[in-house]
This record gives C-alpha cells, sequence and structure tokens, in this order.
C-alpha cells in the first residue's frame, strides 16, 4: 500500500516527464512564416533558370556568364533555408543550443566529463576531428540544460534567428 508520500513523488515524477515530453513538441510547432516557400521557389528558379536559358540560346552573354547568377541563386537559397528552420533557441533555458557551453551530450543527453560523453562516444574537444567518435549529428538534446528536443539543427550552425 502506497503511502501519501510515495503518491505525490509518483505523480511529481509523472509530471516531470510529461514536462520533458513536451518540450520537442514546443520546439516542433514553431512558427513559420508562408512567403519563405515563395522566395525559395523564385530562388530555386534563379538557380536553375540561367543554366537551362544557357543551353538553349546561343547568342547570348548568358551563355558564357551563366554561373553568375546561378551562384548568387544557391548563396541566397542556402540562407533562407537556414533562416526557414528558424530560431535554435531552447525553450527550457532560453540558450542558442548550437552554440552554447555543452554541458550535456547533444546526442544522449547525458551530462558530459571533460568534453566526453561515455555512454554515445561523443566528442566536443578541440581534438574530436583526430579520433573515430561520431563528430557532425543533429541536436537531440539542448546542451545546455540536457532536455529533449529532437531538432534539424547542428553544432555551431550559423544565422539561427
Amino acid at each position: 500500500m502506497k503511502t501519501e508520500g510515495e503518491s505525490k513523488d509518483a505523480e511529481k515524477r509523472i509530471a516531470e516527464a510529461v514536462t520533458r515530453l513536451s518540450y520537442p513538441e514546443e520546439f516542433s510547432k514553431r512558427g513559420r512564416k508562408p512567403w519563405v516557400l515563395i522566395v525559395a521557389v523564385l530562388l530555386f528558379t534563379l538557380v536553375v533558370g540561367p543554366p537551362i536559358w544557357a543551353f538553349f540560346n546561343t547568342d547570348s552573354l548568358i551563355r558564357i556568364f551563366w554561373f553568375i547568377p546561378s551562384g548568387i541563386g544557391l548563396l541566397l537559397l542556402s540562407a533562407l533555408l537556414l533562416y526557414a528552420k528558424g530560431p535554435a533557441r531552447c525553450p527550457q533555458c532560453h540558450e542558442d543550443f548550437t552554440s552554447c557551453l555543452a554541458a550535456y551530450c547533444y546526442g544522449c543527453g547525458e551530462t558530459l566529463k571533460q568534453g566526453r560523453c561515455g555512454k554515445c562516444g561523443l566528442d566536443t574537444t578541440w581534438a574530436a576531428g583526430f579520433s573515430q567518435s561520431p563528430i557532425r549529428q543533429k541536436i537531440r538534446f539542448c546542451p545546455g540544460c540536457g532536455i529533449f528536443l529532437n531538432t534539424n539543427f547542428y553544432r555551431y550552425e550559423t544565422m539561427g534567428d
């Protein structure tokens, strides 16, 4: 038979678990701007249009310099797609989780010891490039507070807001 203190502990743990699991849902339902899709289609046209035009048009300067508008369009499209991901802010600690000080592993959520995760082998130190540990993976847990987010962001990805 459970005592009153044990039942309150169980209720408290359940409430904490529900709160922790609500953060990924809250993060995934961030507002998306509808104009982003229209601008993305226009930029895609800027990237693909000049090479097609250069292929079919034989007496134009675009035949020689088609890569200039395509390169500019490609750079703008990549910046727009990064912007369209939305802000990289943790709903709990309100830090930018792509560049905040990592106290927790962003792959499994465990506490980091000297910049390394003992559970999944993630290495956040400067020597990570020389080891066999996974270097580039999506951020699943906030490195600042350790809550579950399940994002499409990577560490040190720029242009968050």
